[in-house]
């Protein structure tokens, strides 16, 4: 069945929609010529299969004609898609650029607690080991670890 997709899709759009406009014109055109036939003598035998085929093409046409204007449909709406798209991969570069500088920033702010952490946690070494107890400093600095890292910077934006 593939194959005769593939097939339809060679034929150009111009084509099949003449030929889904003929087909219909062809009906409408057998139904009213076998009216008319009704009244000449000589092919007056001629109008029952007339109206029969144009009936047949006029339905076989409008169901061509109306499957083909989904397919038209379809087809400008993947053509907006497209355009969409496009101009979305015009904009992930800078897109990019500002989550890469998020990151860099996120991950600098993190390096930057994690040292005075350190540095906090080796000035209040022997506080924090003494009687082998946990002081309240010990607790404040690993609070202090895990949340976020905008509590220890300064009213001024830097970090202690």
């Amino acid at each position: 069945m593939w194959y005769l997709q593939f097939m339809y899709s060679l034929i150009p759009d111009s084509w099949i929609e003449l030929a889904t406009y003929a087909i219909l014109a062809t009906g409408i055109t057998l139904y009213i010529l076998s009216k008319v036939v009704a009244w000449i003598p000589f092919i007056k035998g001629y109008k029952l299969p007339m109206e029969l085929v144009g009936v047949i093409l006029y339905g076989v046409g409008a169901f061509y004609a109306g499957g083909y204007g989904v397919e038209r449909m379809w087809r400008e709406r993947v053509q907006e898609v497209q355009a969409k798209v496009k101009e979305l991969e015009g904009r992930q570069a800078e897109v990019v650029k500002v989550i890469e500088t998020k990151v860099i920033t996120k991950i600098k702010t993190v390096e930057v607690v994690k040292e005075v952490i350190k540095q906090e946690i080796i000035e209040k070494e022997k506080l924090i080991n003494a009687n082998c107890d946990v002081s309240p400093d010990a607790i404040e600095m690993f609070n202090k670890s895990v949340t976020n890292p905008e509590l220890l910077q300064t009213p001024a934006g830097e970090t202690k």
